[in-house]
């Protein structure tokens, strides 16, 4: 693959549909705001949104009771690029709480993270 169809293919609908069919649970958010841009079909499963729900959820609404934890998270994130913490959960929309093993890159698309 070329690296302009590579560059095509990220940005595309090939990308989309991989990220959605993805099998792990997967979350696009804006770290000021806390808004999720996007969830995945797994994502969407774990937290039991649908898709015209989940953007309307924060990181807030899933992190709840760690808020503290959660931002302390974050801030590793951006510091270091990419950070991993098994010490997080989320709460659903039911308001279960399930364990989670939080992996998460930072990305900064004109100017916003």
């Amino acid at each position: 693959m070329t690296e302009h169809q590579t560059e095509e293919f990220i940005g595309g609908a090939s990308f989309s549909r991989l990220f959605e069919k993805m099998y792990d649970p997967a979350l696009l958010f804006q770290v000021d705001t806390g808004t999720i841009l996007f969830a995945n079909s797994a994502a969407r499963t774990l937290l039991e949104y649908d898709q015209s729900e989940i953007t309307s959820v924060t990181a807030s609404d899933i992190h709840p009771h760690e808020i503290p934890r959660f931002e302390a998270f974050v801030a590793a994130v951006l510091r270091n690029g990419r950070w991993s913490s098994s010490d997080l959960s989320c709460r659903t929309k039911s308001g279960h709480f399930v364990p989670a093993d939080v992996h998460a890159t930072a990305l900064e698309e004109n100017g916003v993270k």
